[in-house]
Order: C-alpha cells, then structure tokens, then sequence
C-alpha cells in the first residue's frame, strides 16, 4: 500500500516538473514553425509577383528582386510580407499600372495586402507589394 502511494506520488511530482518544459517547448516550436511558414510566403509572393511582371510586360527587363519578411512599418507587433521588383520597360506608365494593380492582388494568396506601390523614376519602375503573413503574431514581428 505505502509502495503504490509512493509511486503515485513520484508520477505526479515528474508530471508536475516535466509539464511546463513540454508547454515552454510547445511554444517555441510554434514560433520556430510560424518563422519558416512567414518566410515561404514571403517567397512565394515574391515569386508571384515576379511571374506576373514577367507575364503581363512584354519587354520586361528585371534589374532587382528584393523580399523581407520582418515588420516593415516599425509599429512592432505584427507580421509582414514584403516584395519588391525593380524593372525597365517601354510600356507607357498607365498601361503598367494598370496590369499590375490588376493582377497583383493575385499575388498574396488571399491574405489582405496592405500597401502596393508602383513608383516610375527615370524610366525605372519599382513595385512594392506588403502583405499579411500567414503567423502574423509571431515572435519575429515583435
């Protein structure tokens, strides 16, 4: 009888020590997983992106490719996905503007897109597109 209340005992002192290092383990493995599934989304949206520019604009010549997954407005607390494509073309800047504000919503797998920018400078266009990651609580937007 003393044998087994002691070994019910020791079972319930090891579940009570070993609990909180399995939840501690369980949320850091969520936010281990949330950071690789922000940053492939942010990849796949870059790529998108990239594939409609490509698509849509004939004469399209991509000069630079640049993407972050980070919290880009410095406001702290969240999550974003940020893509941005440098290109040369001769199109006429409506005719650009319009395909890409057409088809760039496309590009954030139905997450909400926050900014999308087109900016033209001497004949260089660069479009900014800042989307809602997929774990937009994660740790790294903190």
């Amino acid at each position: 009888m003393i044998k087994k209340g002691l070994r019910v005992f020791l079972i319930v002192c090891i579940a009570v020590i070993t609990l909180p290092f399995v939840y501690i383990m369980q949320v850091i493995g969520f936010e281990i997983f949330g950071y690789f599934a922000n940053h492939s989304a942010t990849d796949k949206q870059t790529k998108e992106l990239q594939a409609v520019i490509q698509r849509e604009i004939e004469d399209v010549r991509i000069t630079d490719v640049y993407s972050c997954t980070g919290n880009t407005t410095g406001t702290s607390n969240h999550v974003d996905c940020l893509s941005k494509i440098t290109f040369t073309s001769n199109k006429e800047q409506e005719y650009i503007s319009e395909i890409l504000l057409n088809n760039c919503e496309k590009c954030s797998n139905g997450r909400e897109v926050f900014d999308l920018t087109i900016d033209f400078e001497n004949g260089i266009y660069t479009v900014t597109q800042v989307s809602q990651a997929p774990f937009r609580d994660n740790i790294e937007g903190h």
